[in-house]
């Protein structure tokens, strides 16, 4: 199995193994889910809540434009959505409304904004700019002392005033008034330093409240639209929203009635001029008379009279219509653009009104088109200036029809004023002729006057009545309603949030985990991997190692030595001749426990009343001699340098058959010591003195220096620790066996959980291919539960439900 490529990455699924992760990452999966639970009670202790509300309006989809010639147009929703949205609109709301000041109340952890529900109201002229958005401490030391204390520029203010008293500092003066001064009355029950409060910028509120503003369409068949707005306060969130919907009605009702204002003020300003006109013409009257006399001369016959003052009511609604006329033609030449709704004032009850009645509304279509491109285009665009050139031909026709009309009654007047003369002639033969006419002509003029008084007059009586009338034809659907839950943040979604992250950083710890554990768990990833022959797996040993790493002596019941029982057993399998034995035992790195199996192997062989050896080749980094506690002068190093003697090197242990050989002091050339022919005699020296040699060598992944003994061994043994050494470790005794051409090469597990250990080892062969082969099923998985084992005996206990589930699922094949 020398070609098989052994991945970084857990690519097997092994309940145990995943288990196991588990049970050791639970501390971490504590530790993630107590993080994210404390981040959401801190968050949601911290966060101030967002209270939202809405009110719904429906939109009067037909509503009556005020004018001369009514005319309908429909609503569109979008620009009624853009208007709500406006500054302008909003800025008129907010100055309604008191968010000129905040009024708060401290909190232990969040200060909580008093509105509308303050206890005192602060009434103040700001001197510096520099005051505001400042918070300003207020405490309330008795019902007619306040004290009050803020940070500006850079220093400390405070001061102590009367309620009576107006306060005048160089930021503000200010006073106080109480709501209710028997809130104040037992000062000993009141937190006198929990108030403070912040005067707000004025050009700074429109900007800090428009972003929690939505508006939008809910149904545009119904023309209906919601208005809502989040605050952390839930009365001003719904006051916001209320003071927005009766602010659109109030704005609807004057734009409504905004023609019609236009037009009572053109109205007032004639009936100004008219009624000035009558006063002079009146005097001209009273005076002519009195100089002429005539008030003496007889009066005319009842029926000529009637035929005087017929013809001179003809001529004086010609004489009015003429005048209107003229104002109108007046109007159209001086007026740069065209007020339409002055025009249908000036030729409103005409006789030409309906001539020109089209050419208005003409005008007026144009003009509404004009203002609605404008929103989209310059006013350079070629539409606009294809508009401008239709209204100025709409113009010229309207001026012509003007003109037109106005010559007809010029001529119809003046034959009616050439047949009042002949009348006038019969009936005042004593008055000359010019006399006549002048008089005529001061009583029309004053007649035509006073008719377009009094029908100012009516008109505006009209228009007043109207103006009256207008109420906003919206609909309120729905008002703001006081919310009593917050929309942010909801504790069960943030809490729910923090589970499900918890969950998954939890998970994805355990996956990533899982994936990267390419430790080796068990025989069966060693079996996996490569036909070298286990020769045994080491229970893990739970409670402290000794220094000497000896426990087989103290606990020769321990599962430990009966494990190592079992490997020497097995050991004869592989070479059973007579005669002296070398077992070299190394590793791929340190860490692995060949130490541990060198010397409870030894214990465990010269139990047997075999005599054993000990040697600490380990020449880099020796650790034998602290075990045993002897000084490490001389050993290995100094036997294989000629400097001293063998048996001068060997020492005795507290167990009999038992002796050791240090690695003595290290050398600078641990290497080329043990390739010396001085190695070849100390091992002929000590197979004529001992039973077995047990050569405890540096990791051969590190270090080449245990290559010799190896290779001269009987029973080479790689060790292997199970969660600790990786599978990649695997190809090392691959390498080595073929690579070095290593014979009875067999490998340990070491520190194996009970659960992979309990059954042993199963039918794991030899393969022949290797030169040798016995099928033997070897194992040590007799007895287990039912306290042969010192550790079961001792640690015996019922079996809880969640231990027999873990019993039944370990019950599977390792």
């Amino acid at each position: 199995m020398a070609n098989i490529k052994i991945s970084y990455l857990n690519d097997e699924f092994d309940l145990k193994l995943l288990l196991s992760i588990v049970k050791k990452n639970i501390p971490y999966v504590l530790i993630i889910f107590a993080f994210f639970f404390t981040l959401a009670f801190l968050y949601l202790r911290y966060t101030y809540p967002k209270y939202e509300t809405s009110g719904t309006i429906q939109i009067y989809t037909e509503e009556e434009v005020r004018q001369v010639f009514g005319k309908k147009t429909q609503v569109d929703l979008a620009k009624k959505v853009e208007l709500l949205n406006s500054s302008m609109f909003l800025s008129r709301v907010f100055s309604k409304l008191p968010l000129d000041i905040a009024y708060y109340k401290k909190g232990r952890f969040l200060n909580t904004e008093m509105y509308r529900s303050n206890h005192y109201n602060v009434h103040y002229v700001v001197k510096k700019p520099v005051i505001y958005n400042v918070p300003i401490n207020i405490s309330f030391l008795s019902n007619s002392n306040i004290h009050i204390d803020f940070e500006a520029e850079k220093k400390s203010n405070q001061y102590e005033f009367s309620i009576l008293d107006t306060l005048k500092t160089e930021y503000f003066d200010m006073f106080v008034t109480l709501k209710d001064p028997g809130y104040f009355k037992n000062i000993s029950f009141i937190d006198k330093d929990d108030y403070f409060f912040v005067l707000k910028k004025p050009s700074d509120i429109l900007s800090s409240y428009i972003p929690n503003l939505s508006v939008f369409v809910v149904n545009e068949n119904s023309q209906s639209i919601m208005v809502m707005y989040s605050d952390r306060n839930p009365v001003k969130a719904a006051d916001i929203v209320d003071t927005i919907i009766s602010e659109f009605n109030l704005y609807d009702v004057e734009k409504q009635a905004m023609s019609t204002d236009k037009i009572l003020k053109f109205i007032d300003e004639q009936l100004e001029i008219f009624n000035q006109k009558l006063f002079e013409t009146k005097n001209d009257i009273q005076e002519f008379k009195k100089e002429n006399k005539i008030d003496l001369i007889f009066q005319p016959l009842p029926e000529v009279y009637s035929i005087i003052k017929e013809f001179n009511s003809e001529i004086l609604k010609l004489e009015i219509e003429i005048a209107k006329l003229k104002r109108v033609e007046e109007f159209v030449n001086q007026s740069k653009d065209l007020d339409v709704y002055e025009l249908y004032a000036l030729v409103a009850g005409s006789q030409f009104q309906s001539s020109v009645s089209g050419n208005l509304q003409a005008i007026q279509n144009l003009l509404m088109q004009k203002e609605e491109l404008l929103y989209n285009v310059t006013a350079y665009n070629s539409q606009i200036k294809q508009i401008n050139y239709k209204l100025d031909i709409q113009k010229k026709l309207f001026a012509e029809s003007i003109k037109i009309a106005l010559d007809n009654i010029i001529n119809k007047k003046k034959e009616l004023e050439k047949q009042l003369a002949s009348y006038n002639k019969t009936i005042y033969p004593s008055i000359d002729e010019q006399n006549v006419g002048e008089l005529s002509i001061l009583q029309k003029v004053y007649e035509a006057n006073e008719a377009l008084y009094n029908e100012l007059l009516n008109k505006k009586a009209q228009y007043t009545i109207d103006r009256a009338g207008f109420i906003s034809q919206n609909i309120i659907l729905e008002n703001a309603a006081i919310p009593e839950k917050p929309v942010y943040p909801i504790k069960s979604k943030i809490y729910i949030f923090s589970l499900i992250f918890s969950l998954i950083l939890s998970l994805a710890l355990i996956a990533i985990r899982y994936l990267l554990s390419n430790e080796i768990i068990s025989a069966k990833d060693i079996a996996k991997y490569t036909n070298i022959p286990i020769l045994g797996v080491i229970p893990k040993y739970n409670s402290i190692i000794p220094i000497n790493h000896i426990i087989v002596d103290s606990k020769p019941k321990s599962l430990v030595a009966e494990s190592l029982r079992a490997v020497r057993t097995n050991l004869q399998f592989i070479k059973d001749e007579p005669g002296s034995k070398i077992i070299s035992i190394t590793s791929t790195i340190s860490g692995e426990g060949k130490t541990f199996i060198a010397f409870n192997l030894a214990c465990i062989i010269a139990f047997s009343y075999k005599k054993v050896v000990v040697i600490d080749m380990d020449l880099r980094k020796p650790k034998i001699h602290l075990g045993f506690g002897v000084e490490n002068k001389k050993g290995i190093s100094t036997i294989l340098s000629g400097i001293s003697n063998i048996d001068d090197c060997i020492f005795n242990s507290h167990i009999d058959n038992l002796d050791f050989i240090s690695a003595g002091p290290i050398p600078p050339n641990p290497s080329e010591l043990i390739q010396t022919e001085k190695m070849i005699e100390l091992i002929q020296y000590l197979k004529q003195k001992y039973d077995y040699i047990i050569i405890d060598n540096p990791p051969i992944g590190i270090v080449i220096d245990g290559m010799r003994s190896i290779q001269l061994a009987d029973y080479p043994i790689y060790i292997f620790k199970a969660k600790y050494s990786k599978r990649q470790f695997i190809q090392n005794i691959e390498k080595l066996f073929e690579g070095s051409n290593i014979k009875n090469l067999s490998v340990i597990l070491n520190a194996v959980d009970y659960a992979y250990s309990k059954y042993g080892l199963q039918n794991y062969s030899y393969d022949s291919s290797y030169g040798y082969g016995y099928g033997y099923g070897y194992g040590y998985g007799y007895g287990y539960g039912y306290g042969y084992y010192e550790e079961e005996g001792e640690k015996k206990k019922k079996a809880t439900f969640i231990q027999k589930l873990k019993n039944i699922i370990d019950s599977n094949d390792v």
